[in-house]
């Protein structure tokens, strides 16, 4: 009986912080700051904490805030990928198209909206050969890749072996 009653309360909790958080968006996509929210809110007696009565907390509404935000930029990266990958299939379709038709201009401007597409446009030389980077300091890159496989597969063994009594 305890338990029903317990998830319940975390149920009828939900709905609560579901609601405050949905009236904490609407007046954010308004221009509201979290102080402005929270004297909004407080003054709505739909919006005030029932354990209580009273107002919530700056503290609950600015974790709303927090949340909220946090919720918005998954949804836009979300969007924002799809967005990428339909991009690249409508390239990549226009580029095969192209090269069947030996349309070699246009295959070139698909390569180049590609590369703008990923960024690789603004990759510096450094990025690109990080070899030179490092003759240019001074440091042998092969010595010091060869060096880092070497300590890596000691730390691998190290870790692999079983005490010895």
């Amino acid at each position: 009986m305890g338990r029903r009653n317990q998830t319940r309360k975390n149920v009828r909790y939900g709905a609560l912080q579901d609601n405050r958080r949905a009236k904490v968006a609407e007046l954010l996509v308004k221009g509201n700051t979290q102080n402005q929210i929270w004297e909004e809110m407080s003054a709505d007696e739909d919006y005030r904490n029932p354990q209580t009565g009273k107002p919530w907390a700056i503290g609950a509404i600015g974790d709303d805030v927090k949340y909220i935000r946090d919720q918005w930029q998954k949804i836009a990266q979300l969007h924002y990928d799809i967005h990428i990958g339909r991009l690249m299939g409508q390239i990549r379709e226009v580029r095969k198209t192209a090269w069947a038709s030996n349309e070699l201009p246009i295959v070139l401007k698909t390569l180049e909206q590609e590369i703008k597409l990923l960024g690789l446009d603004k990759m510096s030389k450094t990025d690109i050969d990080w070899k030179e980077a490092l003759r240019n300091r001074g440091i042998n890159p092969t010595e010091t890749l060869e060096d880092l496989v070497q300590s890596t597969y000691e730390r691998m063994v190290l870790a692999s072996e079983v005490p010895v009594e």
